[in-house]
């Protein structure tokens, strides 16, 4: 807890809180900024990227791709949306997930898909952080996702997965890095909470979704019936 407060505070004596789109101040993302926040329209198939209703994984990829069905909730683009992610993941700047949360909180895809999932047999899941990651950074952004949709549609969040290797960063790796890149890192904790529950997988940003099919493989190994992935956005 202590490196995570001394950078917070760090952070806000020297970033105070100005938009990342703009640089307005006192605003994460100003709402000039927000109105060009988009919504996925589309969902895709989690590996071929076919046009896919409700982003069920295509037939053609089922037997590769144990995710039931995967949703987007913004598009990346270059505007606000790239920039919180940046802002995030590599500055510690939490206040931008606050500002992106509603908008993946009311998204209707989102919404539809949590909405009708038995409370008593679902479990959200975050991708998880190596430790030493976790460390660096102060929090986990999937976690932080996980907890906002947890208090929004009343599902159990728990981490139910850990990672047992430090792998280079995903950015910039073409597809099949990215797939050896994560290789078998991923490990099941607590088998006897997943086995037979339908786990909402959730991260902040898929690119090849070789991440979220690293750990889906993992929860159905330990049991799990069936697996959703619900995703900020999607790099191109």
């Amino acid at each position: 807890m202590l490196p995570s407060l001394i950078t917070h505070w760090t952070l806000d004596t020297l970033f105070p809180r100005y938009c990342v789109g703009c640089g307005a101040s006192d605003a994460a993302i100003c709402a000039d900024c927000r109105r060009l926040v988009i919504e996925v329209k589309q969902q895709q198939c989690i590996k071929c990227r076919a046009i896919s209703k409700m982003g069920a994984t295509c037939p053609k990829c089922r037997p590769t791709a144990p995710i039931k069905q995967t949703i987007v909730a913004l598009q990346f683009g270059d505007g606000p949306v790239r920039e919180a992610l940046h802002w995030l993941k590599y500055h510690g700047r939490r206040d931008v997930m606050e500002a992106l949360m509603p908008h993946l909180n009311n998204n209707a895809d989102v919404a539809t898909v949590l909405r009708h999932l038995p409370k008593s047999d679902a479990i959200i899941v975050p991708v998880p952080l190596h430790r030493r990651r976790q460390w660096w950074r102060g929090f986990n952004q999937s976690a932080t996702i996980s907890q906002a949709l947890s208090r929004k549609y009343n599902i159990e969040t728990t981490n139910l997965l850990s990672r047992h290797a430090f792998e280079h960063t995903q950015s910039g790796l073409h597809r099949d890095e990215r797939a050896r890149n994560v290789g078998q890192v991923f490990v099941a904790q607590k088998p006897s909470l997943i086995k037979d529950k339908t786990i909402v997988l959730v991260d902040d940003i898929v690119t090849t979704g070789a991440t979220l099919i690293a750990c889906a493989e993992v929860l159905k190994k330990a049991g799990a019936k069936s697996i959703i992935a619900i995703v900020l956005t999607q790099a191109q």
